[in-house]
């Protein structure tokens, strides 16, 4: 619907321009979009800000460093995208970050970068390390671009470590899961022989990844076991590879065959590739964000592997957020980023500085 009002000159009979009932009622669809998911996601906010994650991770409220003071901001909520992608933060650190190769042989370059607080107060034992892995379908991503931009780890007093691990696309005959995570381990352990070096305190990691970061982190995490890895955040990752082809599968097999290099796979192949596998009771706690309506790795992933560990007495929370899909930290303060950083912040602080 298109009304004509009066031009400024004589020059045009009249401006074409939405009539005042398509705004409106553009305006009301928008409203609805915008409102449902927040309304929709109500009891997981509320839930985060009655205690939940203080009750499973004891102390994470009274450590954490300058923390949001709730887990969601409708003010903050309605910022427009320009202004709240990075929430005012940044992933180049002032282009103070180190680059190291930690492996040769790998397409791209087998390397991780670290940054350290610029202006926070000397350490003698160095900072407490959030280690970072990437998503990408396996096979894509970067490195330098967590979409929780590193200058938010960075203010509150983390080193921030994020590594690169080898594709099947770039590397002549492809590249398996295997190798892929063998990479991710090889750069933990590369990280703490040259960490005291680099003002990082090894003793204290916090593996961190997202989709199949998420996968590759708390894979690894759980096959190291080992006490300087102090927890696990899982955003959304395909962890339960084996679960989700006995569950009935779905698109995620295409990519499970890329990184296999065949399509005769085995149950060994999956369940050698699933983080539940190397769950044991003295694993690191762990958390884990996921959207109910993510169609790319399904929640009941998450939900598997929250119920091995829990099954095991390991800490842990599976924090589930309504109408919310995949990538669902993408924008600072949406509903999934903020709840993401919320929860993210007070888990670190406890299992971290505790």
């Amino acid at each position: 619907c298109l009304c004509c009002v009066e031009p400024p000159s004589a020059k045009s009979s009249c401006w074409k321009v939405p009539c005042p009932m398509t705004v409106t009622l553009l305006l009301i669809v928008e409203g609805i979009l915008l409102l449902t998911p927040v309304f929709a996601s109500t009891a997981s906010y509320n839930s985060i800000n009655n205690g939940a994650i203080d009750e499973v991770f004891p102390g994470a409220s009274s450590l954490a460093i300058d923390p949001r003071t709730t887990s969601f901001s409708f003010g903050q909520y309605m910022l427009p995208g320009v202004f709240s992608y990075f929430g005012g933060y940044n992933n180049n650190n002032s282009g103070s970050a180190k680059t190291l190769k930690y492996n040769d042989g790998c397409k791209p370059d087998c390397e991780l970068d670290i940054h350290i607080p610029q202006d926070g107060a000397s350490s003698s034992s160095g900072y407490p390390v959030i280690f970072h892995v990437h998503g990408g379908g396996w096979d894509y991503g970067d490195k330098s671009s967590p979409l929780i931009p590193i200058g938010y780890w960075l203010d509150r007093e983390y080193a921030f470590v994020s590594i690169q691990y080898r594709f099947p696309s770039q590397t002549p005959g492809g590249a398996t899961i295997f190798e892929q995570l063998d990479d991710v381990q090889d750069a933990f352990n590369y990280m703490t022989l040259i960490g005291s070096e680099q003002g990082l305190d090894t003793s204290r990691v916090l593996f961190f990844g997202d989709s199949a970061g998420g996968h590759l982190a708390c894979t690894v995490a759980y096959r190291l076991d080992v006490p300087e890895i102090r927890g696990v955040v899982n955003l959304y990752g395909a962890t339960e590879w084996e679960y989700y082809i006995d569950s009935g599968g779905g698109s995620l097999e295409n990519l499970f065959e890329k990184v296999l290099l065949s399509s005769n796979t085995s149950d060994d192949d999956y369940r050698t590739a699933s983080c539940s596998t190397y769950a044991a009771a003295k694993s690191a706690p762990i958390l884990t964000m996921h959207g109910t309506t993510d169609t790319i790795v399904p929640l009941r992933v998450s939900e598997h592997l929250h119920s091995v560990v829990g099954s095991l007495g390991v800490s842990n929370l599976l924090v589930n957020i309504p109408l919310t899909g995949h990538v669902l930290e993408a924008f600072f303060y949406s509903i999934g980023g903020q709840i993401s950083v919320y929860a993210m912040e007070r888990f670190a602080a406890a299992q971290l500085l505790g």
